[in-house]
């Protein structure tokens, strides 16, 4: 869950990025994610949101049972490891083959679902360009997610390179706000980075 400190951060952005407007909004089912949301949109009881499991953060081993310090100590011996075996994850964990399959899955489906599909997915250079209506153009969506699912959508839909340490790569504050827009390229669109960890 989050600390009093974080509850106050999300209806702090709730002051900026809770009163635009949004078409839709998909939130992690994940406590923090749905209280996050909850804080953000605290001031305005018609906002609804879709819950999502793909957008879970990489599965972990159950360590709610160990103290503080030895969590700590687990998760830097994770980090110590060689890069090339970051792949199988965290032992006891979801790998991250398996956290990659999930989320790029689950984010065909959402794109999908809003009209938005890949050109000629089968196309070494053409699969980063989407198919999207004009109908579709111009739509504003809101997703609240983790720190290593966020950097697998932003590797995705800004065709980046897949490494398991993607949350490393990212400096994301907890609160940070990430916008994409859509660009006409060629015959198709691509997604463009526009702000990264923006804060309320």
């Amino acid at each position: 869950p989050l600390t009093a400190e974080g509850r106050r951060r999300a209806v702090d952005l709730g002051q900026t990025l809770g009163r635009q407007g949004f078409d839709s909004v998909t939130v992690s089912p994940y406590r923090r994610s749905q209280e996050t949301a909850q804080g953000l949109f605290s001031q305005r009881s018609e906002m609804s949101w879709q819950t999502e499991p793909w957008l879970r953060e990489i599965g972990l081993p159950d360590l709610s049972a160990q103290p503080a310090q030895q969590i700590d100590d687990f998760f830097d011996t994770f980090k110590a490891r060689p890069l090339s075996a970051w792949w199988d994850g965290i032992p006891g964990g979801e790998s991250f083959r398996d956290f990659h399959a999930r989320v790029s899955t689950g984010l065909e489906g959402f794109l999908r679902g809003l009209g938005i599909t890949r050109m000629r997915p089968d196309c070494e250079h053409d699969r980063h360009l989407f198919v999207i209506p004009p109908e579709v153009l111009g739509r504003r969506h809101l997703l609240i997610s983790h720190l290593g699912t966020s950097g697998l959508i932003l590797s995705e839909l800004l065709h980046l390179e897949l490494v398991p340490w993607v949350w490393e790569s990212f400096a994301l504050d907890w609160n940070g706000v990430v916008r994409l827009e859509t660009v006409s390229i060629a015959d198709g669109h691509l997604f463009c980075l526009q702000v990264f960890n923006e804060c309320g």
